[in-house]
Order: structure tokens, then C-alpha cells, then sequence
């Protein structure tokens, strides 16, 4: 199997840029998921086969999407998706390496602490495990600005840019992901 950089090489030697990725024809959305294939190879052979690989795979998309502008047409599509996504692979593993650094020093911390009772970890993970199938549970479009803003922190304005819908209406499916929730979870949630 070829690395991510094999792969891109070998697409530029055997497919040459076409003429049409001037700016007098911009790329459209079928053209450019039409590399899904092989971004999924680059990302796969650097983060494995997982939930985690195909949501940065998303995230590549996303990104040549918002920046589809920026695209000249110097260099083939295919070769300009691939550093997106090769970029994007070492933003992940560097986060991936901080964030276990901070998992580090807290199980520091944790170990030298008491252990809690088990009961109260079984009772922690139950917990989770109702939250996450209650956010599951919700309608679609509560779901993705739940997990925009209670799991990935993303601001109000930034969530309305991405989903392409105005920030109150972003405020509004929040205000209603959360009475929902608070219908799901009552026994968890104090007045």
C-alpha cells in the first residue's frame, strides 16, 4: 500500500493538470468529492480505519470547500486536496500529542489523589452513557449544534458560518437541543 505522499506523487505524474482548473472554470462540489476515495486513503493510512478518521476526512472537505476560492488551478485538484489533507493530518496528531501530554499530567494528578468509590465511577459512566444517547436521540439538525458547541467548543458566529444559517437561528436550535434534553434527562437535570 502507498503512503500519503506516494500516492500524491503518483497522481501528479500520471494525471497532468487539465486545462479547465483555470480560473475561467471554478471546480464544483461534484468535482471535488469525486477525491473522496483518495483522501480517505491518505487519512486512513496515517490515523487508521476509525469514527476519528472519517470525521477529519469531513473536516478536509469542509475545509477545500470554504477555500475553494483560493484554489488557482496551478496544481491539480487532486494534488491540492491531498496537502489539505496531509496538513490536516499533522494539525490532528499534534492536537492528538497535546492532549495526551494534558492526559498526562492529570493522571499525575489523579494518582495522587484518592481513587473514587466505585460506585460513583459506575454511576459517572452510566451518566455519560444516558447523556450520549439522549444527544443521539435528538432530531438532526439539535444534534449538530449540540455537538458544535458542548463538544468541539465552537462559538455561536463560527457555528452559524459552517452551517450556513444565522446565528439566531444557531441560538434558537440550541435553546430547543436543550429543553429536549432537559425532557430526556429530567431525572438528571435539576430545576
Amino acid at each position: 500500500m502507498l503512503n500519503a505522499t506516494e500516492l500524491i506523487v503518483n497522481e501528479a505524474v500520471n494525471n497532468p493538470p487539465a486545462s479547465r482548473f483555470g480560473r475561467a472554470e471554478p471546480v464544483g462540489f461534484d468535482e471535488l468529492v469525486s477525491h473522496h476515495g483518495r483522501i480517505t486513503n491518505i487519512v486512513s493510512s496515517r490515523l487508521g480505519f476509525s469514527d476519528e478518521a472519517d470525521d477529519l476526512v469531513q473536516e478536509i472537505f469542509l475545509s477545500a470547500m470554504k477555500n475553494l476560492k483560493g484554489f488557482r488551478g496551478e496544481s491539480r485538484l487532486s494534488g491540492w486536496l491531498g496537502q489539505i489533507a496531509v496538513n490536516s493530518c499533522h494539525s490532528h496528531w499534534r492536537k492528538v500529542s497535546a492532549q495526551r501530554k494534558t492526559l498526562a499530567g492529570v493522571a499525575k494528578v489523579v494518582n495522587q489523589t484518592a481513587l473514587p468509590e466505585p460506585e460513583t465511577v459506575v454511576m459517572e459512566r452510566e451518566t455519560f452513557c444516558r447523556v450520549r444517547r439522549a444527544v443521539q436521540a435528538l432530531p438532526g439538525h439539535y444534534r449538530e449544534v449540540v455537538v458544535l458547541r458542548y463538544f468541539k467548543q465552537i462559538p455561536t458566529g463560527d457555528m452559524a458560518v459552517v452551517l450556513d444559517i444565522p446565528a439566531a437561528s444557531v441560538r434558537s436550535r440550541l435553546h430547543r437541543a436543550r429543553r429536549h434534553l432537559r425532557y430526556l434527562l429530567g431525572d438528571l437535570v435539576g430545576d
